[in-house]
This record gives structure tokens, sequence and C-alpha cells, in this order.
């Protein structure tokens, strides 16, 4: 067993607290159909065999996607297996109450599954999280400039989320963001 995924430690970290670099990528067209990482298994790939032309996400409840945490390299497989070419990263919570080590944690969490499945070959976009300005350095510093991120809008007042986001566009300076929320909160941004 290793828990922390120590054996898969990957070679580029080259931030704070060892927490991967990622490379990105640019993408400016929307997926045929958007769902659930956790979904996927049962609805797409019994349906209709393929995750081609699907994007996955990770929003939603941490203990959702703990399981792609546990086992990295076992889901990148089956990502391959199953023609995936799209994956919006993981998006471990980093809330406001949160101790500031266990927000870094997720963060790394978050890049280091992303970083090993760039490596596979997978198209990443980051989710770009934020919880109060303590956090901003681990979270807008281990992006590259201009890739495509995406950022979720659930559970967070416009204002808090707004400040973060504002930060996240001046130092990230995106190419693309891939916003996940209600379409009431879409039409404020």
């Amino acid at each position: 067993k290793d828990p922390l995924n120590v054996r898969l430690i990957l070679e580029d970290y080259e931030d704070n607290f060892g927490i991967p670099m990622v490379e990105g990528c640019r993408l400016d067209y929307y997926p045929n159909v958007e769902v659930g990482h956790w979904q996927h298994r049962n609805t797409y790939i019994n349906r209709k065999g393929s995750l081609k032309n699907i994007w996955l996400h990770n929003f939603t409840d941490d203990r959702r996607f703990e399981q792609i945490w546990k086992k990295p390299q076992h889901y990148l497989e089956e990502m391959i297996k199953n023609d995936a070419q799209v994956w919006f990263g993981c998006d471990f919570s980093t809330f406001t109450n949160y101790p500031l080590p266990v927000s870094i944690y997720n963060v790394y969490r978050s890049r280091f599954i992303a970083r090993m499945w760039e490596l596979g070959g997978i198209y990443c976009i980051h989710p770009v999280q934020w919880g109060d300005y303590s956090l901003d350095n681990y979270t807008f510093d281990t992006l590259p400039k201009g890739i495509s991120v995406s950022v979720h809008a659930v559970g967070i007042p416009f204002e808090d989320w707004r400040r973060g986001f504002d930060k996240m566009l001046e130092v990230c300076e995106p190419y693309s963001v891939f916003l996940y929320s209600n379409k009431k909160f879409a039409e404020n941004v």
C-alpha cells in the first residue's frame, strides 16, 4: 500500500512545497458531452464503448473522486483504454475554514494527478482552486500562464468567488476559462 503515492513521485517539481508543475493545454471548443468522472464507467463506456468526444469533470464532492487519488495509474490506464482525450482535473476542496496545510495538500493532489495524466497523453484542463488569500501562491503560481483552466462556482458567495477569479485572471492570464456553475451565477461573471 502507498496511500500518499510516494512511489509515483514525478521529476518536475519546481515550486513551493514540491507541487508538480503542469503543462496544460489550450482548448477553445466545447465538448459534445460533459459528464462527471464518477459516472463515466456505467454511463458511457458500457453503453457507447468509448469516451471519445466526452469531457470528464470532477466538480463534485471529493469523496466521489478520491478513488482517482488512491489508484491514479489504474484510472489513467482506463482513460487511455477507452479513448479519453480531455479531462477536467480533480478539484480537491480548499475551503476557507480548512487549515492551510490541508488546502495545500489538496492543491498538490490535484496537480500531481493532472501531471501524471498529462504524461500519459490526456489533455488536462486544470482546476484553479482558491480559498482565502493565504492559498493564492500555491494555487495560482503552480500553473503556467496562457493555458485553459477550469473554475467552479458552487457553494461560495459571489464576492469571495470574484476576488479569487480576478486574482486568477491577473496571475495566470488563462487562454480560456471553463466555468462550472448554475446559469444565474454565470450571468453575473
